[in-house]
């Protein structure tokens, strides 16, 4: 009788053991998500002089740097629930003849992805915001 009364009190207490251990997942962003800004700033390094300029961009806005004129297109930036980083898609144009101009997406945190090769100048992207 004994033993009959222990089965059935653990099968009655089993739900509850189970739905007391049971986590609840937090709701998350997916991996591949990112959200539009408004703005970005970008370093750019005169490899001449070793002088580096920080400058912050709207978008579709153009400012000239040093000979380089810098234009931001797009800017993206992940959700907060997900590692920081920011995406951005740019035009440079050297006022040089013989300078190639670029036109693409950089990312914050893999800088070395999409490297815009000139010379003089190194652009890199610290943040959209």
């Amino acid at each position: 009788m004994k033993r009959i009364f222990l089965v059935v009190m653990l099968a009655a207490l089993a739900p509850a053991a189970r739905a007391a251990t049971q986590i609840t997942p937090v709701p998350m962003s997916p991996p591949d998500s990112w959200v539009a800004v408004k703005s970005g700033t970008v370093r750019v390094l005169n490899k001449i002089d070793a002088r580096v300029t920080k400058i912050t961009l709207g978008l579709g806005e153009t400012k000239v740097v040093e000979g380089a004129s810098i234009t931001l297109v797009a800017c993206f930036v992940r959700p907060p629930d997900l590692p920081i980083d920011s995406a951005a898609h740019l035009q440079i144009k050297e006022q040089r003849a013989d300078a190639t101009p670029f036109e693409g997406w950089m990312l914050q945190n893999e800088p070395s992805m999409t490297v815009y090769e000139d010379p003089i100048h190194d652009v890199h992207l610290e943040a959209c915001h």
